[in-house]
Formats: C-alpha cells, sequence, structure tokens
C-alpha cells in the first residue's frame, strides 16, 4: 500500500469520514430539483391568459358594437 501511497492514517480517515457522512460514495441520491418557482409562473401564466381572453371577448363585442369589421385569423386553441 505504501508503494501507492496508501497509508494506515490516510484509510482510517477515510473510514472515519464514511462513518460520518462526509464522504461521497457515488452512492447518494442526487438532489431534488425545485419545481415550486414554476408551479408558480405557471400560475401567474395562466392568470394573465385567463385574463387576455376575457379582454379579447370584450374587444370583440366592442367591435360588434361600433360595426367594425375585424379580420379573420386562425382560431388558435389557447387552452
Amino acid at each position: 500500500m505504501r508503494r501507492e501511497g496508501l497509508y494506515h492514517a490516510r484509510i482510517a480517515a477515510w473510514r472515519n469520514e464514511l462513518a460520518k457522512g462526509k464522504l461521497n460514495t457515488g452512492k447518494q441520491k442526487p438532489p431534488k430539483v425545485r419545481t415550486d418557482h414554476l408551479v408558480r409562473q405557471n400560475e401567474r401564466l395562466k392568470k394573465q391568459l385567463a385574463q387576455a381572453k376575457v379582454i379579447i371577448e370584450l374587444q370583440k363585442k366592442v367591435a360588434d358594437l361600433l360595426g367594425v369589421i375585424l379580420p379573420q385569423h386562425e382560431n388558435i386553441d389557447l387552452d
């Protein structure tokens, strides 16, 4: 072991670190990915989409009342 540079003291230190959980053995689970900020962003975007739909419907009704002909566009399904 000395030829490889491994001494009893170093091996004992590794054993102590392993026992204390400080040594990375590669068997640990990867850290969990936090998604709470994505959930909040998703909820915020859903609210904005709902508001945009209401505004579009209101604009259509106002255009009908004023007799303004709106150009026809492809209907995009936003649901």
